[in-house]
């Protein structure tokens, strides 16, 4: 697979390489913005940027979730991708000592995690088949239903 980068790059998956010296080593050198991580080959000192999705899954890393075309979203993206798999195992632990399951809330105060960090990494662990919406609902502080989440395990069947 070839991702398109700046000229003086190539990049053939699994691997970068500088289109000058031909090194593949490189270090980043700085956050992501637009989407691309800034990069500089250490043979020869040349700089680009590569898609920060493509050198993300490149060091297998997976890229946090951003909203396409929000600078914010991007720069928040790119600052969780290193702790998001931390975050998301805090997440997956509580939920698996916890075999009633729980609601986004009581996820969120019993880890001290904001809604915007916790609630992302429980739909990456949807998405990986290792959370469930248990069928369930509960009362959240302000008197509303939610959903109650609860891991999926392998004695448990399907879902529901």
């Amino acid at each position: 697979m070839r991702v398109a980068v700046e000229s003086i790059l190539e990049m053939s998956l699994p691997v970068i390489r500088c289109k000058t010296c031909r090194s593949e080593e490189y270090q980043t050198t700085g956050p992501a913005q637009d989407g691309k991580v800034p990069i500089k080959c250490l043979g020869c000192g040349h700089t680009g940027m590569v898609p920060a999705k493509a050198l993300a899954e490149l060091v297998g890393i997976t890229p946090a979730p951003y909203v396409p075309g929000s600078a914010t979203s991007v720069e928040a993206a790119a600052r969780i991708t290193e702790s998001a798999a931390t975050l998301r195992e805090k997440v997956f632990a509580l939920l698996n000592a916890n075999p009633g399951g729980l609601t986004d809330e009581q996820q969120q105060r019993a880890l001290g995690m904001n809604p915007s960090t916790q609630r992302p990494r429980r739909i990456e662990l949807v998405e990986q088949g290792r959370v469930r919406d248990s069928g369930r609902t509960a009362l959240t502080r302000s008197n509303r239903q939610a959903v109650v989440w609860e891991v999926v395990r392998a004695d448990s069947g399907g879902s529901g």
